[in-house]
This record gives C-alpha cells, structure tokens and sequence, in this order.
C-alpha cells in the first residue's frame, strides 16, 4: 500500500485505511479467508507488516521512526475486511515532499497450499475502499483517488465490474438562456 501526496505535507502522523476482499461473481470466499488471528481454518493467514517498521528495496518511509499500528480481519460469506491504524507521536511526525511514491504498508496473504483449504483457489478482487491521512494540523482528509484495485489468483479484468460507473469530470460550461 503506497501513496501519493500530490502536494507538501508538513507533518504526516499515521494513516487508517479499509481493505475489502471481494467473492467474484456468484461465487463465496471459502474457509480459507477465514484467517482471523485466533481460529477458523487458516489461522494468521493475513497479517499486516508496517512499513516504518522493514526495510523494502526501492521504498520510501514516510514515517522517521518505528510507530504503532493495528489492524482487525474481518471475514463474511462474500466479503472480508482488513481494517488498519497507523501512528506516530505528534513530535515525530515527518514531513513528505508531493511526489515521490511512499510506502505505507503491505498486507500479507499467507498462501498454504498443503492445507488444500477450500477458497484459496479462487479469485478474488481487493479493494482499497476507504483510506485517511493524518496530516497534523491541516486535519485528517478522506482519501479514495488512485489505483485501488488489484486481482488476487485471477486477472486483472476481473476488478472491472467492482470499480463502479466511470463518471465524466465535471466541465464548467455555458449558460445558456433558460426555456420554459
């Protein structure tokens, strides 16, 4: 999970963000996305590693120091949700310049074929639904601009039909006279 700015930010506290596992089709999930941390078939199957905490090649941190973060699964017959908080202490916020891309985190689906368990075989699609930036005293804005879909064990066509109507931007126009 990466981000963007676009514009300065002078001080980046943490972040929250919503990741939706959707069934394909007719299909359901399967046990195997019943990963909670405690039980169900595949046990600790997804977990979320923070990225002020490792070190990936090519990635840039937008936090100086370790941080704390949480994150809750979710799992439902046709969707599953991974819910995730990450921050710093205010006095360690770090400021991030608009355009590099900066890693956030990454979410760990644990593949286990030699459980064999049922779901792990089926494509799904995975949402980035819902995302905030804590940005100190400018706020915490909603986030939902960007790539936010991606396949898992399918192709990407597959998102397609989760993406919603393409709407056309909003083009200031002329008024003309009114009619009755």
């Amino acid at each position: 999970m990466s981000i963007r700015t676009g514009e300065p930010v002078g001080q980046l506290q943490g972040f929250t963000a919503k990741l939706v596992v959707h069934a394909v089709g007719s299909d359901t999930l399967g046990d195997w996305w019943r990963a909670t941390s405690k039980g169900g078939a595949n046990a600790g199957g997804v977990r979320v590693e923070w990225a002020s905490q490792h070190e990936w090649e090519g990635a840039l941190r937008p936090f100086r120091v370790a941080g704390q973060g949480f994150s809750v699964f979710e799992s439902f017959p046709f969707t599953a949700r991974v819910r995730m908080i990450f921050a710093v202490a205010s006095p360690d916020a770090s400021p991030v310049a608009a355009e590099p891309l900066y890693a956030l985190a990454r979410v760990i689906f644990e593949h286990r074929p030699q459980g064999k368990i049922a779901g792990c075989e089926r494509p799904v699609v995975i949402e980035w639904s819902e995302a905030t930036l804590a940005m100190g005293p400018r706020g915490e804005p909603q986030v939902s601009r960007g790539e936010r879909f991606v396949s898992f064990a399918g192709p990407y066509a597959i998102t397609e039909p989760f993406r919603g109507a393409h709407t056309k931007a909003w083009q200031p126009g002329s008024r003309g006279p009114r009619t009755p």
